[in-house]
């Protein structure tokens, strides 16, 4: 009895000590995922954008650039600058997320490599978290798991209009595209 009696205490003892529990958010509509008045942090070192060596795929290609007003489910705000693609698939970018005080978030900016997978979904892994990103209609729609959940998030380039659907890459308009893409990195610098 006694001793059933210490372990329910113990049991307590660790409860007050967890304190409140962590909010955790649940996934929301893509439609809130987009906030015009997010920001995160200013970058005080430069981070150029590298244009895409020769054999980097077109529809890789896409994700370099500054991408902006992503808030994990319309609450956290995201940023994120793809600085370069390489032809295997690795790509360097700079994470950026504001203070979001409810989920004891502070600011911060980490340069993270990640991988574009078969079916051209750009992953990264660091700690428990695991982002996964793709480009649809010009945007680039996040979902992230880890500590905080499921989380969804839409980012935008400036000047976001929707861009037409990749052609295969053995068209004519691939190469187009590949050019389009350098256009769009010089235009960056």
């Amino acid at each position: 009895m006694l001793r059933h009696a210490l372990m329910v205490a113990a049991g307590l003892a660790l409860l007050g000590c967890a304190g409140k529990p962590k909010e955790v958010a649940q996934t929301a509509a893509p439609e809130i995922t987009i906030r015009p008045d997010c920001y995160t942090v200013v970058l005080f070192d430069k981070h150029p954008i590298v244009p895409p060596e020769a054999g980097v795929a077109p529809e890789h290609a896409r994700f370099l650039g500054q991408w902006k007003q992503g808030a994990w489910n319309g609450e956290w705000c995201h940023d994120l600058l793809i600085t370069e693609v390489r032809k295997d698939g690795e790509v360097r970018m700079v994470d950026m997320h504001a203070p979001y005080e409810p989920w004891g978030q502070p600011a911060t900016a980490f340069q993270r490599i990640g991988r574009i997978d078969k079916d051209g979904n750009l992953i990264v892994r660091y700690g428990t978290e695991s982002v996964r990103y793709r480009i649809e209609q010009g945007r680039l729609v996040a979902q992230r798991s880890g500590v905080h959940g499921n989380l969804v998030a839409v980012l935008q380039q400036d000047g976001y209009t929707p861009l037409p659907p990749m052609r295969p890459a053995n068209s004519l308009a691939a190469s187009e595209t590949q050019g389009l893409a350098a256009s769009k990195v010089a235009a960056l610098q």
